[in-house]
């Protein structure tokens, strides 16, 4: 199997795919030659492709970033272009928006769990804020298992430190619906009060005090 790393911008996939410029080794952002569409494409084993396929297929929603096409022969998944910007992006003055933003990303997530499966990586850079539509879309879902699996079943997994619970880093348990409750906790921890008018910091403290009801 050709790694996606060894192309260049430019070439051709599956007679079909222009690749334009890489996000990562293993992620391009590419035009469909057959509608003359944006999408992007992603090249890993088999394994991990089927259960991101299944999970983002079982998933859909508007607050889900679409998966279009997945390739088997070529190890290849095509998911819909999102022209936006990642949350990760976000300047400390944009703090009043993102809190505005936690009602949609919180609907996301329990979405995803009412259809059984755990993103496994909620962090600013896997939610992508699309500003003409005033709206999110939580993306790759490489570390999505379904809820209940056991880790110490599992040959690999990914996480994120500081966004992964302590169970997870040590391969023991339950892929459990709390892990992404728990990286949502971290990730408002990490938000300056002092940046936030009196209504955005009340805001903020329910959302945290509703997340430990989560967590217990």
């Amino acid at each position: 199997m050709t790694d996606i790393e060894d192309y260049n911008a430019g070439d051709i996939l599956v007679q079909r795919f222009t690749l334009i410029s890489a996000f990562t080794p293993q992620v391009w952002l590419a035009s469909d030659r057959s509608c003359g569409t944006k999408v992007i494409i992603k090249h890993a084993e088999n394994e991990l492709l089927h259960r991101e396929w299944s999970c983002m297929s079982q998933c859909s929603s508007p607050y889900i970033q679409q998966s279009l096409e997945y390739l088997p022969a070529s190890s290849l998944l095509i998911l819909s272009y999102i022209n936006g910007q990642s949350i990760l992006a976000f300047s400390q003055v944009q703090s009043s928006l993102f809190i505005s933003l936690i009602p949609q990303i919180v609907r996301a997530v329990c979405h995803l769990h009412q259809q059984g499966w755990v993103h496994g990586d909620i962090k600013p850079s896997n939610v992508i804020y699309q500003p003409e539509l005033g709206s999110i879309k939580i993306i790759d879902f490489g570390a999505s298992w379904p809820a209940g699996t056991a880790l110490e079943h599992l040959p690999q997994w990914q996480l994120t430190p500081g966004f992964s619970r302590k169970n997870k880093h040590q391969g023991t348990g339950l892929i459990e619906v709390k892990d992404d409750w728990f990286a949502l906790q971290q990730w408002l921890r990490q938000i300056d009060p002092q940046l936030l008018t009196q209504g955005d910091k009340n805001k903020l403290t329910r959302w945290k005090k509703w997340l430990v009801k989560q967590l217990d």
